[in-house]
């Protein structure tokens, strides 16, 4: 870090290091974030603060025409904000600097139970930090969760009693030591059994064409339908009939007087290999399907 002045006194500070004096300084961050940053003196009138733990890392070089503050073997306990005090003409003048040290603070996303999250159970999801520095905050963000408290920790975890699908999103891990930000991202994927809802209208003899749509809203999106049972209004089995593979029933032709037979209730059975709470693997809903015409029963 360099300075250049036209006098000969200026004086560095540095992050404070545990050290009993130390100013508090309020100033934003390479973010725009606001915050309070702990500095103490590094060096005065060119001579290092035999004080500083890594007084033995720092020297002062330059001349009359700049002064630079040199950082041997950087890492990441050199991170923050720095000052270099300058007596010009009889007036104080500062200037800031700060040294953000990237890539050095790698973080690492874990959970219990491993494997495929399913709606209803309980889940730790813990981030991990590999530095090793006393005064490092991680915490977590989601967009519906917001940012949660930071922690002074290598660690950081949130805990879901009973996870459900409204819990699913991209969530975040915030590492902030000296200056320094670090990220991780993790997808949390909530796999749950389907819904089953339709899409139909009754009918009258006059419409040749005739459907239902069966729709599935579950997680993951790779479903299996069974064969529509249609039945009477008083729950007796009439037929079964053949779907294609996205939920769609045609219903089968027949000649307009008869179309009134297909008045009853369809039924819908549809997987996506996660069970319900009860155990099930196929969800069933049923539709009641109306079909106007006139009874060709024989007299």
């Amino acid at each position: 870090m360099e300075y250049n002045y036209t006098d000969t006194t200026a004086d560095w500070n540095g992050p404070d290091h545990e050290n009993i004096e130390f100013d508090q300084i309020v100033k934003k961050d390479m973010y725009g974030k606001e915050r309070t940053w702990n500095v103490t003196s590094y060096a005065s009138k060119g001579h290092i603060n035999p004080k500083l733990p890594n007084a033995a890392r720092l020297r002062i070089v330059g001349d009359e025409k700049g002064q630079y503050l040199q950082i041997e073997n950087i890492s990441l306990y050199d991170a923050g904000l720095y000052r270099c005090d300058i007596m010009m003409n009889d007036s104080l003048i500062f200037e800031f600097f700060i040294v953000q040290i990237k890539q050095l603070i790698e973080l690492d996303i874990t959970y219990k139970p491993y494997g495929t999250i399913k709606e209803g159970q309980a889940l730790k999801m813990c981030c991990h930090s590999n530095s090793t520095v006393s005064n490092q905050t991680l915490r977590w963000f989601n967009e519906q969760r917001g940012l949660k408290e930071p922690h002074k920790s290598s660690e950081a975890c949130l805990f879901f009693k009973n996870v459900s699908r409204n819990d699913s999103g991209i969530y975040t891990c915030i590492a902030e030591c000296n200056g320094q930000m670090g990220t991780k991202e993790i997808t949390l994927s909530i796999s749950y059994s389907p819904d089953v809802t339709f899409v139909n209208e009754n009918y009258t003899e006059t419409d040749k064409y005739r459907s239902i749509q069966c729709n599935a809203n579950g997680f993951p999106m790779n479903y299996t339908y069974k064969q529509w049972e249609h039945k009477s209004f008083f729950d007796k089995h009439i037929r079964y009939l053949d779907g294609n593979a996205t939920g769609y029933l045609n219903l089968p032709t027949q000649e307009s007087p008869f179309r009134y037979q297909d008045s009853g209730v369809y039924e819908c059975s549809v997987s996506n290999g996660v069970p319900d709470k009860s155990g099930r693997l196929f969800q069933t809903n049923r539709v009641y399907i109306i079909s106007e015409g006139k009874d060709m029963l024989p007299k």
